[in-house]
């Protein structure tokens, strides 16, 4: 169950939704017995992990639930998991940055992120997420993340579950003060349309933010994937405007690529 990966992935995109519903409920209850249940949900506040988190909760209600805040959300997507939260009465916890790292801080010291490939991972990824949660695993004695990612997402993400398959081993490459976990990707062979297929089936209360237009639910100022810079104009122009300038004094050539017009709807 938990091999799939390379043809056996591809294959199981073609399966109706109802079958790869009882799928990832069945890879979710073997990863969840496979390590005694200790296993959380990664939530962004994004579609896919929501999604995760409602198959998740279907095994075990009391599951352990994680949002790294990098205190450069959007306000909706904050407002959203808190509220979700309480409504549906979650096992929630929320980590953020150690003190004096600031996304702002990185960029004045490395520049603004490049877009991100499949083994390119930005710094302020690692230190306003990827290390606290890390932490958090530690502290809790947590052994598999399970993590919203579908094969249609990007391409990076397409590579990487395809090679790598739906249940991988990661050890922490630069801090030696955490346990190693796996992560699990329960719903790697759903589609965009399938996710919000099952959210609309169940009644599931999404990210106000997608009713802007927005695609990708993350970091609000991020410039490590595609499309940044129409997200920040249907959100947050004057963000968008701040940061092409900023990139034009740091001598990032995207800050001459486009006009903030082009993107402000």
């Amino acid at each position: 169950m938990l091999e799939i990966k390379g043809d056996k992935l591809l294959e199981l995109t073609s399966e109706p939704l109802d079958v790869k519903e009882e799928l990832s409920l069945k890879i979710i209850e073997e990863v969840h017995k496979k390590f005694n249940g200790k296993v959380m949900v990664s939530w962004s506040g994004g579609k896919d992990s929501t999604v995760v988190l409602h198959l998740a909760r279907r095994i075990d209600h009391n599951v352990v639930v994680l949002f790294a805040n990098t205190l450069i959300e959007y306000p909706e997507t904050v407002k959203y998991v808190r509220e979700l939260a309480k409504e549906w009465k979650l096992n929630y916890h929320e980590v953020r940055p150690r003190k004096g790292v600031s996304y702002w801080k990185i960029v004045e010291k490395e520049g603004f992120p490049k877009i991100r490939w499949h083994r390119h991972k930005p710094t302020c990824c690692t230190e306003l997420k990827t290390y606290p949660i890390q932490v958090f695993t530690a502290r809790m004695g947590i052994r598999c993340q399970l993590i919203g990612f579908t094969y249609d997402e990007s391409r990076p993400r397409f590579v990487q579950l395809y090679r790598n398959g739906i249940f991988q081993y990661v050890k922490p490459r630069k801090y030696e003060d955490v346990v190693t976990v796996y992560k699990c990707y329960p719903i790697a062979f759903w589609s965009v349309s399938d996710v919000w297929k099952y959210i609309k089936k169940n009644n599931i209360p999404y990210n106000p933010v997608y009713d802007k237009g927005v695609e990708r639910v993350g970091c609000m100022p991020c410039t490590a994937h595609l499309g940044w810079r129409e997200s920040l104009g249907k959100t947050n122009p004057k963000m968008l405007e701040f940061i092409l300038k900023k990139m034009r004094e740091m001598g990032d050539e995207r800050g001459y690529q486009t006009s903030m017009e082009d993107y402000v709807i």
